[in-house]
């Protein structure tokens, strides 16, 4: 097992980035991270001690985007961000009343064409709390989970939901699970100006893979003013999560990387488990790829 921290394959800063040969040795590294969570919280306030929140990636080389990101790349050809230079007016990040605009527009639609029922506000709210939820939070959790580009990275509290999805779609690349914490036992500090990231409330109405899949959110934002009382008459921004400083105390962030051929054991693990398609998913076409998942691959 090999340890690094700032990886020169990797933009994303004070990210320790941990190697492994098998399967069996993730599983031993995150009981541990999950028994250094609980030694944590003998003796002090939880408030302050968050849980492990986990994410997978088929292949390790792929950055922690969101799908709002992705898209912007893909129509833009850009690598980043704030490497976009079209119509969206040099776009370094999104402002929340720009995306909020997007929700407005795509919102009848929704409510006319699915069973799900919206109202998204006319008018975008100028007032927030520095900890609250971006407006319409459950409405783009609900969008998120149907393909529509959200500026929210999807996690979740399971490592073994985690590697399905690492290792669901892998080929011949490493693997990565990411784990990540927000709190280590103390408040956070923060520069409202620079980009830093917020875990979201788990418990929400929104589309059933949300909790078929134990999911959870973050978003990473910046607001124009340092002055945290001024944030009322100031727009926030959307931002990548890979801009983010990432430290010991607060927002620590591991990424684990596992050999693609650990696939075959892990993913026959995970059905034996009910974790697969059809229970992460719960449509007709996962169903189709879990059944033929059991009955072609795992048989071999």
């Amino acid at each position: 097992m090999a340890v690094t921290k700032d990886p020169k394959d990797n933009q994303t800063t004070g990210m320790i980035s941990i190697a492994l040969n098998t399967w069996e040795e993730f599983e031993d590294q995150f009981k541990k991270d999950f028994e250094d969570v609980e030694k944590l919280k003998k003796g002090k306030s939880t408030s302050h001690i968050s849980e492990l929140l986990f994410r997978g990636h088929c292949n390790a080389e792929w950055p922690l985007s969101t799908t709002l990101e992705r898209e912007l790349i893909k129509y833009f050809g850009k690598k980043t961000w704030g490497e976009v230079n079209t119509t969206w007016k040099d776009l370094k990040e999104i402002s929340w009343e720009k995306y909020h605009g997007i929700l407005q527009r795509i919102a009848p639609a929704i409510s006319s064409l699915t069973k799900f029922e919206i109202d998204v506000d006319h008018e975008f709210p100028k007032e927030f709390d520095w900890n609250e939820a971006p407006p319409e939070y459950e409405f783009i959790v609900h969008l998120r989970h149907l393909g529509f580009p959200a500026p929210l990275l999807d996690w979740t509290v399971s490592p073994y939901v985690a590697a399905f999805f690492a290792f669901n779609k892998a080929d011949e690349n490493d693997v990565a699970i990411y784990s990540f914490r927000e709190h280590e036992g103390k408040g956070k500090i923060r520069d409202t100006r620079s980009p830093h990231i917020n875990v979201l409330d788990q418990y929400i109405k929104t589309h059933k893979r949300h909790f078929k899949q134990q999911s959870c959110y973050t978003f990473c934002y910046r607001s124009d003013d340092i002055d945290i009382e001024k944030l009322k008459d100031k727009d926030r921004f959307y931002c990548s999560h890979e801009s983010i400083q990432f430290q010991k105390e607060q927002d620590v962030l591991k990424k684990y990387t596992i050999p693609a051929s650990e696939r075959k054991k892990v993913m026959a693990k995970l059905d034996l488990m009910n974790i697969n398609s059809f229970t992460l998913f719960g449509s007709d076409e996962s169903l189709m790829a879990t059944l033929a998942y059991r009955e072609i691959e795992r048989k071999e």
